[in-house]
């Protein structure tokens, strides 16, 4: 009988402050991704992909039947569909997670943080994507505020420019009249 080791990934300096289990709950909570602390301390398989699932869908709005169409388009190109289904369908998600974990500041994510996941791992790459929704809903409230006020500047600068093309119709009707008697 064989003894299979498990690697441990190193432990890398990342970018982000590390949150508590609490704070981690809370944000995935305010995301509408539904966890408990023993979800994040000792991860099973299926509630690291059901969290990941759920973060996949409110960071990137790559849900699983946005990911259905292009796999049917590639099925279709493909011999034996039923062989490779469940493997493609693993494969597209773990590239749009591993995508998703990039842009979070997680250089290192691969594949054990998805079919085994360790906790204090899991936490910390957790951390990295509650850290970047945190980023982009703060970015997202300054974009939506300079959004609006530029549509008040050119709504005024319309106005303004209505007002000044009033004005020289004003001018050059005057013109035309003292025109003659000059």
């Amino acid at each position: 009988m064989s003894q299979h080791r498990r690697v441990q990934q190193p432990i890398v300096k990342m970018g982000f402050p590390s949150m508590s289990v609490d704070e981690l709950c809370a944000c995935l909570a305010a995301l509408g991704i539904a966890a408990q602390p023993e979800d994040l301390n000792k991860p099973t398989t299926q509630s690291a992909q059901a969290i990941y699932a759920g973060l996949l869908d409110a960071l990137m709005a790559a849900n699983a039947e946005g990911l259905e169409q292009p796999k049917a388009v590639l099925l279709s190109t493909m011999e034996y569909k039923d062989l490779y289904s469940d493997g493609l369908s693993f494969a597209m998600y773990f590239r749009h997670l591993s995508t998703l974990a990039r842009v979070c500041g997680v250089d290192n994510f691969s594949m054990t943080d998805v079919t085994r996941p360790e906790g204090q791992r899991f936490k910390r790459v957790l951390s990295g994507m509650m850290n970047f929704a945190k980023f982009r809903d703060e970015k997202t409230q300054l974009r939506d505020e300079l959004q609006g006020k530029l549509i008040a500047h050119a709504e005024k600068a319309d106005q303004l420019r209505k007002q000044l093309d009033n004005i020289e119709q004003k001018i050059a009707d005057i013109t035309r009249v003292q025109s003659p008697l000059i």
